[in-house]
């Protein structure tokens, strides 16, 4: 599994992140045995693994995301850490070589990619509604604090959204 786990680690490794089972050496330095134990239980559990992503995604602050939601993201960073600005310089060049992708390995993808997929559709769920209550803040301060400030209010909670994965609820 260790061989094609880094064949499509892309496809995975946001989810695997975030549930702190990524297995890159770059990351942290894990034992063989501890690397095979949190690949085998992401792969015999994916659900178990997306589950934990949720939850310390939304212990974060900020996540950055890319596509169309960029911009609005780096509105809300910028005013939850209070940035004056956000200035960017990353490029990212791949010059790996590809490897040609056996019949099996095609079956793992297909069944393992959708881990990511089903995050990413998650987090974007989470991002926009949050953007709409930071829109709504800044079109009405006071309101907004009058609704903070209501012990009714402070039971809310991002994981009122649900996460769905191969057609079972994961949150």
């Amino acid at each position: 599994v260790e061989e094609l786990q880094t064949v499509f680690r892309d496809g995975q490794a946001a989810a695997l992140w975030f549930a702190g089972m990524h297995t890159g050496n770059w990351i942290k330095r894990l034992t063989p045995q501890e690397t095979d134990r949190m690949i085998r239980d992401f792969v015999e559990n994916p659900e178990e693994s997306l589950r934990k992503a949720v939850e310390a995604f939304l212990d974060y602050l900020w996540v950055g995301i890319r596509g169309n939601e960029y911009t609005q993201s780096k509105e809300l960073l910028q005013y939850q850490a209070r940035f004056g600005s956000i200035m960017e310089s990353h490029v990212n060049k791949n010059k790996a070589k590809r490897i040609p992708l056996s019949e099996d390995d095609k079956v793992t993808l297909k069944r393992l990619i959708p881990v990511d997929m089903a995050f990413f559709e998650y987090v974007q769920a989470v991002h926009k509604l949050r953007y709409e209550v930071y829109q709504e803040m800044l079109e009405d301060p006071d309101g907004y604090s009058s609704w903070c400030d209501d012990p009714e209010n402070w039971d809310f909670s991002w994981e009122r959204i649900p996460l769905w994965f191969n057609g079972k609820r994961i949150i």
